[in-house]
C-alpha cells in the first residue's frame, strides 16, 4: 500500500472500501453533486440483492443475488460469482479489483483509480456509511460498485441497469429446458448470447437449471450453419461468441471466409458491417478495402442502407458507424459524422428513434431501432443523455424504460404487447455496451481439446 502521501491515504478512504465516517461525509459532498435523480425500480417478487458494477464510463453489469436475508456488501459482491480480488491494507480490507476491472492485488490503488461503493435509494445513489465488510445490505436492496481512474466520471443510474436485469429475468423464462435454445432458432439464440454476454454472462452458465442443456449447447450445433448463410451471419454469430466465452466449432465460418480483395465482405452495407463487426470480435485483420467500401455505401443523407433498394435506415446506419469506429476509424471522419447527423432526424419527441425517417408507412419510435442507435452513440463517444440526443425532453434510455413491460419484457412498440428480440436487442444498450462486445481471439473447441458438439467449455 502506499503511505508516502495524504493524497494515496484520502483515495483510500474515500473509495469506501474502509469504515471511517468523517472523510464519508466528505466523499458524500464530492460523489452526490454528480448524481442526478431518477425513478424507483422494485426489486423482483423474491428480493434479491441487486449487485450492480460499472467498470467504466459507460459499462456496466449487473447481478441477482439470493441472500437469504442480511448479509455485508462484500458477501452481497462474493455471492455475485464476479471475479474478485482484494488485499488487506492497515486500514482493513480494499476491494481491487472486480471482473477484470481495477488493479492487482499488489498494487491495489494503481493509476490513482478507486472503487466507490454506494447504494441506490430509489431516487439516487448514496455512499454507504460504512465499508463493504461492516455494512448491511438486505433482500431487495441495491449495491453499487463503480471503478473510475478519475473523479470526474459520473455514474450510470440505476433505472436502466435494473431494466437489463429485469429483460434478462424475463428471458429466463423463455429458455428451452429440453435443448437450451429459443424457440429451436439459431438467430433468437444468438441474439440471446448478445444479451447474456453484454452483462459478462458464459453461454455454458445460461440455462433453466444446472441439469439442462445451456446456450452454449444449443449454439455449439446450430452455430456452423447459421454462419454458413453468408458475411452478416457469421459476423454476428462471432460476435455472440466472444461475448459469451464459446468457443467456435472447427467447422464455423468467420468474416475472413467472405472477404473479396477490391470488395470487402460483401456490396451490401448490413451484411458488411456485420462482418466487419465479427472480424473486429475475433481480432481478424480488417482490410482497408473493406472500411472503404464500407464508407463509400453511405448516403448523401448520411445514411446507410440494409441492402440495394432497401433505402436508408437507422439500424444499419447504427451498425455501419460501429463497424467504422471498430476498424480503427477516428470518430470526426465525415462519414461517422453525417452517420450521426442522418441518425438524428430519425429521434421522435419520446425519445425513442423509428426505423426510416422517411418511411411512408409510420415513423413511430421502436426499440429495437432505440436500442441499436444508443449503441452506436456510446461507440462514436456520445452521450445518449445529452441535449442533441433529447427530444421533448426525452432520451432514447427514457424510451426504452417507458417500453418496458411490469414483467421485465419490452415491447417493439409501445401498446404492442411483449417482444422477445425487442428485449434481447435492448440489454446492451441499457448496459452501456456496444457492438463488438468483447474482441478476443479466435478459440477453436479443436485447439482445447474439445468435441464440436460438447456440451462443457472451459
Amino acid at each position: 500500500m502506499r503511505t508516502n502521501t495524504l493524497s494515496a491515504v484520502f483515495r483510500q478512504l474515500v473509495s469506501l472500501r474502509f469504515a471511517k465516517l468523517s472523510l464519508v461525509a466528505l466523499t458524500t459532498v464530492l460523489f452526490l453533486s454528480l448524481f442526478a435523480a431518477a425513478q424507483a425500480v422494485a426489486a423482483p417478487q423474491d428480493d434479491p440483492v441487486t449487485v450492480i458494477v460499472q467498470t467504466d464510463s459507460h459499462d456496466s453489469l449487473v447481478r441477482r443475488v439470493s441472500v437469504g436475508g442480511t448479509v455485508s456488501g462484500l458477501e452481497a459482491l462474493e455471492l455475485s460469482g464476479l471475479d474478485i480480488i482484494t488485499t488487506t491494507t492497515g486500514f482493513g480490507l480494499a476491494v481491487c479489483s472486480i471482473a477484470g476491472a481495477g488493479c492487482p492485488a499488489d498494487d491495489c490503488f494503481c493509476n490513482l483509480g478507486v472503487w466507490t461503493y454506494s447504494y441506490w435509494d430509489g431516487a439516487s445513489w448514496q455512499t454507504h456509511l460504512t465499508g463493504a465488510a461492516d455494512s448491511t445490505v438486505t433482500p431487495g436492496a441495491i449495491d453499487g460498485w463503480r471503478w473510475s481512474p478519475t473523479w470526474g466520471d459520473a455514474p450510470l443510474l440505476a433505472p436502466r441497469l435494473i431494466a437489463a436485469a429485469s429483460a434478462l429475468d424475463w428471458l429466463a423464462t423463455r429458455q428451452s429446458a429440453d435443448n437450451g435454445s429459443y424457440g429451436d432458432s439459431a438467430g433468437a439464440s444468438i441474439e440471446m448470447l448478445m444479451g447474456v454476454g453484454a452483462n459478462q454472462v458464459r453461454a455454458m452458465d445460461w440455462h433453466t437449471d444446472t441439469a439442462t442443456p445451456s446456450l452454449a449447447a444449443f449454439l455449439m450445433g446450430a452455430g456452423p450453419d447459421f454462419t454458413e448463410k453468408g458475411p452478416a451471419f457469421a459476423g454476428k454469430f462471432a460476435v455472440a461468441a466472444t461475448a459469451g466465452d464459446l468457443c467456435l466449432p472447427q467447422s464455423a465460418a468467420t468474416p475472413a471466409d467472405y472477404y473479396v480483395p477490391g470488395v470487402g465482405y460483401s456490396t451490401d452495407a448490413g451484411f458488411a458491417a456485420w462482418a466487419m463487426l465479427g472480424a473486429a470480435a475475433l481480432e481478424e485483420p480488417i482490410p482497408a478495402d473493406a472500411v472503404t467500401a464500407l464508407a463509400g455505401m453511405a448516403f448523401p443523407s448520411g445514411g446507410w442502407e440494409w441492402q440495394s433498394t432497401f433505402g436508408a435506415d437507422t439500424n444499419t446506419t447504427a451498425l455501419a458507424i460501429q463497424a467504422l469506429v471498430a476498424a480503427g476509424q477516428p470518430t470526426s471522419t465525415t462519414e461517422i459524422q453525417n452517420g450521426l447527423a442522418f441518425l438524428e432526424t430519425g429521434q421522435n419527441a419520446d425519445g425513442g428513434f423509428t426505423y426510416d425517417p422517411a418511411s411512408a408507412f409510420g415513423t413511430d419510435s421502436d426499440a429495437d431501432s432505440t436500442a441499436y442507435v444508443v449503441q452506436a452513440l456510446i461507440a462514436a463517444g456520445e452521450d445518449p443523455s445529452a441535449a442533441r440526443w433529447t427530444e421533448g425532453g426525452n432520451t432514447a434510455i427514457d424510451y426504452l424504460l417507458a417500453s418496458q413491460l411490469p414483467d421485465g419484457s419490452l415491447e417493439w412498440q409501445i401498446g404492442t404487447g411483449a417482444n422477445q428480440l425487442a428485449t434481447q436487442q435492448a440489454i446492451p444498450a441499457l448496459l452501456g455496451e456496444s457492438f463488438p462486445l468483447t474482441v478476443t481471439p479466435a478459440r477453436l473447441c479443436a485447439n482445447l481439446g474439445l468435441p464440436a458438439l460438447s456440451h462443457e467449455q472451459p
